[in-house]
């Protein structure tokens, strides 16, 4: 990707936009065959005019993504060594709570409704609560939530629930196309853009959390 553009996108600006601009302009100046000063005066317009149309807003879009760059990512001020903790994003069974290292985990159903998961000598048991009772939450404060022209903004925050405070966050933007590359794209499924790229997004609860049983010294990060 170059300025903004794909390669799909500069091609559809070369071979298809370029000669149609072309035709355009030629049009124009022969109206004004007879009027030097005129076609001048239409040659300092059309020119920057037509290079910005399929370029303008591309480079904003791609501008103003990587203004953003230095809000996204991965952010942790301490570590804490827990029991468990509500999770509003995935739902949890025995042998994923085993794995996990926590010794129970509250998440919302598919149904909606609050659920708490514990390990026991026999395995485990799963019961409905009225509403979240540990103390430490991830959720998600925004999703695909428009910040810019083209740019959506998604964040998941690990908060006290008692007294407010934030533990870590995450913060994922995603761009789209301008309006060249929106005429292919749809038809494809494919990620434009997001930041940071997909690998280094890193799991929050995981760089937040340690369950008691692992015996991780805290420590601030």
């Amino acid at each position: 990707m170059f300025l903004g553009i794909s390669r799909i996108g500069w091609g559809l600006i070369v071979f298809v936009y370029t000669p149609l601009a072309v035709i355009v302009a030629r049009m124009l100046w022969t109206s004004f065959r007879n009027r030097r000063r005129k076609r001048l005066i239409l040659l300092a317009a059309a020119v920057p005019f037509l290079v910005a149309v399929p370029l303008a807003d591309a480079l904003w879009i791609d501008w103003k993504f990587n203004a953003l760059e230095k809000n996204a990512g991965l952010r942790v001020t301490h570590r804490l060594a827990v029991d468990g903790y509500y999770d509003s994003k995935l739902q949890w069974d025995e042998a994923k709570l085993r794995k996990s290292g926590f010794r129970f985990m509250e998440y919302r159903d598919k149904d909606g409704t609050f659920r708490r998961i514990e390990l026991t000598e026999k395995g485990s048991r799963t019961f409905k609560i009225p509403q979240p009772t540990a103390r430490y939450h991830w959720v998600a404060v925004s999703d695909r939530k428009p910040v810019a022209y083209r740019i959506d903004e998604s964040e998941d925050q690990v908060v006290d629930s008692l007294t407010g405070a934030v533990f870590g966050r995450n913060i994922i933007y995603s761009s789209y196309p301008g309006w060249v590359d929106r005429l292919w794209w749809p038809y494809v499924k494919l990620v434009w853009a997001s930041y940071p790229e997909g690998k280094q997004v890193k799991f929050l609860p995981r760089a937040v959390f340690v369950g008691k049983a692992q015996s991780l010294r805290l420590g601030a990060i």
